[in-house]
């Protein structure tokens, strides 16, 4: 007879089987690491310069605090979009 303890990890393992979770899991790792990796690999190339529209960008913090805002919005409709 499992203990509660048990239990919980069971129910656990049992959700986790589930589609939804591994969804859900890539899109709140998956693709934040993926960008990451892209950028890494991106700055390496171009020997740690920034593309000219990235250093227009960095003239004005503004625009940087608006553009990840904006990120942020994008992301939450598309993983809404996803979930219907």
């Amino acid at each position: 007879m499992p203990t509660d303890g048990w239990r919980a990890v069971d129910t656990v393992i049992d959700g986790l089987s589930g589609g939804g979770v591994a969804r859900d899991l890539v899109l709140a790792v998956g693709l934040p690491v993926a960008l990451l990796l892209i950028a890494t690999l991106l700055l390496q190339r171009w020997q740690g310069r920034l593309p000219p529209w990235l250093r227009r960008l960095s003239e004005r913090p503004s625009l940087i605090w608006n553009a990840g805002i904006g990120l942020i919005l994008a992301l939450s409709l598309l993983r809404w979009w996803l979930q219907r």
